[in-house]
């Protein structure tokens, strides 16, 4: 049986002997007949999962924004009209005795109220939107790749079915 040196992969199991992925090449057979030879053939093993980790930050902030708006509005006021009219035959005769400008009542003025419409502006907060931040899962697929390696055994004969050894 030929000796191979095996790499050091840092995995230590009891004693102080390394083991490893090549951890079979260098135990000593357990149970042979004298004059046997064994070896153990061994492999890599390609494991691939998954690990969670936060990727983003996500957040739901409102801010303010003011902009301005132009509204027509329709207002009414009102207005003073003298309306002339011709005098009714009865009251003809009754201003006449009275002196020129005064009419009926001399120290009576007519007065009116007028009234007008005014713009009053005001502003209310009413909910308009309800906006929400939720999570959903999404699943999607990458494809890995990376190198594994094996070992293969070769069996060197020499002529008369005796195996090579080095000694």
């Amino acid at each position: 049986m030929v000796d191979e040196e095996l790499p050091d992969d840092g995995e230590t199991y009891g004693g102080s002997e390394t083991y490893g992925r090549h951890a079979a090449r260098s135990r000593p057979p357990t149970s042979t007949a004298p004059g046997d030879a064994t070896l153990v053939r061994s492999e890599e093993r390609l494991t691939v999962g998954v690990q969670r980790h936060p990727s983003a930050t996500a957040r739901l902030e409102k801010y303010l924004v003011t902009e301005e708006q132009t509204v027509t509005v329709s207002v009414r006021r009102e207005e003073v009209r003298v309306v002339w009219d011709q005098p009714a035959a009865a009251d003809a005769a009754v201003s006449t005795t009275a002196p020129p400008g005064r009419g009926n009542h001399p120290d009576q003025a007519d007065s009116v109220v007028l009234h007008a419409e005014q713009v009053r502006v005001t502003t209310e907060w009413v909910p308009v939107e309800r906006a929400r931040l939720r999570v959903v899962q999404v699943a999607d697929t990458e494809t890995v790749s990376a190198p594994v390696r094996s070992e293969r055994i070769e069996v060197d004969e020499q002529p008369g079915g005796t195996a090579v050894t080095d000694s």
